[in-house]
């Protein structure tokens, strides 16, 4: 029945919360703000580094876009030397993405995370797996939960939406795939709780990557 998956990548794929949080807590420590707990950034992640970065800052300093582009630029230009350097695949992650690529399961990321930082990542973390599309946030694209992306990646790979799965970790995910008619699954290991997936509309909550597999 299904005939696609498309994928987040932060938190979903890859375990990107730590490499995320040093770098947000490096630009805080050269301006002399309070830094936060990795564990703390969990619930500033998922729509972008702009919003990052504006729910770090002071709060004065959050409310002129122009006040806080040097400080994006600043993490971009620190998240640049150390993306790699924490982040890994959740366990089990790998495993799941060779049986679907064997299965011939058509695989796409879509990912909030800038496009440049997504192929990055998908690049050096996953070299064997052969993805159909990889679409991270692109300056004038709509992020998630705006369908459209996703639309456009099952219009590209020729997959039904309502045939296609769509999985990823934070409410954005449930909606874009919501919105987007896909049918909405949740992962359990990364940035947000079952409960709150639940709640934004995921029809299934994964606690295991290989769970996924069952499905096709």
């Amino acid at each position: 029945m299904w005939q696609g998956v498309i994928f987040d990548l932060d938190g979903t794929l890859l375990d990107t919360i730590a490499d995320l949080g040093d770098a947000m807590n490096e630009v805080l420590v050269n301006h002399s703000w309070p830094v936060f707990s990795i564990a703390d950034y969990k619930e500033k992640i998922g729509d972008g580094i702009d919003q990052l970065v504006k729910r770090s800052v002071p709060m004065n300093m959050a409310y002129d876009a122009e006040v806080l582009s040097p400080f994006i630029q600043e993490f971009v230009k620190i998240y640049e030397q150390r993306w790699h350097v924490k982040t890994k695949p959740y366990p089990g992650i790998l495993p799941l993405l060779h049986t679907l690529q064997k299965k011939k399961v058509k695989l796409a990321i879509l990912s909030n995370k800038m496009d440049s930082f997504t192929q990055l990542c998908v690049r050096h973390f996953f070299p064997d797996i052969q993805f159909d599309e990889i679409i991270g946030s692109v300056e004038g694209m709509p992020k998630k939960p705006d369908p459209q992306c996703a639309l456009q990646i099952a219009d590209h790979l020729q997959l039904d939406p309502k045939e296609t799965l769509y999985v990823g970790d934070t409410p954005i995910d449930m909606n874009t795939a919501n919105h987007a008619g896909m049918k909405a699954i949740g992962v359990s290991w990364g940035f947000r709780s079952a409960n709150q997936l639940v709640e934004s509309g995921a029809m299934i909550i994964l606690n295991k990557p290989e769970f996924l597999e069952w499905l096709f």
